[in-house]
């Protein structure tokens, strides 16, 4: 099965890399993929064509998530 896998370079996407060994993992981080810009998005699943994706980016700076709010 191959796996596309944002936020490939975090906690959580490490450990799944390591967790899915079995499998062909192609793992992006947030400089391989923006995942806020949809056509880039689209983009990476039209290339890699994958079975799956899992979704593991995260915004964990608490007080800048605050500040930013829209």
């Amino acid at each position: 099965m191959k796996i596309l896998l944002t936020g490939g370079a975090g906690q959580l996407g490490r450990c799944l890399v390591t967790a899915c060994k079995r499998h062909e993992v192609v793992a992006l981080d947030r400089h391989a993929l923006d995942i806020t810009e949809l056509g880039k998005v689209r983009d990476a699943i039209s290339s890699h064509r994958p079975d799956l994706l899992i979704n593991a980016s995260a915004f964990n700076d608490v007080d800048g998530a605050e500040s930013r709010m829209i």
